[in-house]
């Protein structure tokens, strides 16, 4: 058997047990975009939002500067599953969705189901500019 490409090891750390460990991408670059949020606008006293879009073109820019530094084929594979992170994020690929999955009893009559989004201690304090 050949071994795997650059490619398939970006597909294989952007599907299955990847997800199950950290969550659906677009979760968990929300909340990496939240915190940064903060964190910008704290420091540089800024109205900037910072998107899950903007969190994987970063992430994908540090792996170019490290690459640019020195070759390394674990560069190139972050390059490309981030990548893939960010056609995710954008619709491109899978399903990416503010729709909460219900496990567990029906909650309820009357109460108030919030997406994952609207968990986050950041939710609502800016709206969201078409990012940096």
């Amino acid at each position: 058997m050949p071994n795997p490409t650059v490619l398939d090891d970006a597909y294989r750390a952007t599907s299955g047990q990847r997800q199950d460990d950290y969550g659906k991408p677009e979760d968990s670059f929300q909340l990496i975009a939240d915190y940064w949020t903060v964190h910008l606008r704290h420091f540089f006293h800024t109205d900037i939002t910072i998107l899950p879009k903007n969190v994987a073109k970063m992430l994908l820019l540090t792996k170019v500067a490290r690459e640019e530094h020195k070759h390394k084929r674990d560069n190139l594979v972050d390059i490309a599953g981030y990548t893939r992170t960010l056609s995710m994020i954008e619709g491109d690929e899978g399903t990416v969705s503010d729709a909460t999955e219900v496990v567990g009893p029906e909650p309820p009559p009357g109460s108030i189901i919030m997406t994952d989004r609207e968990r986050s201690p950041f939710y609502g304090t800016s709206p969201p500019k078409e990012g940096i």
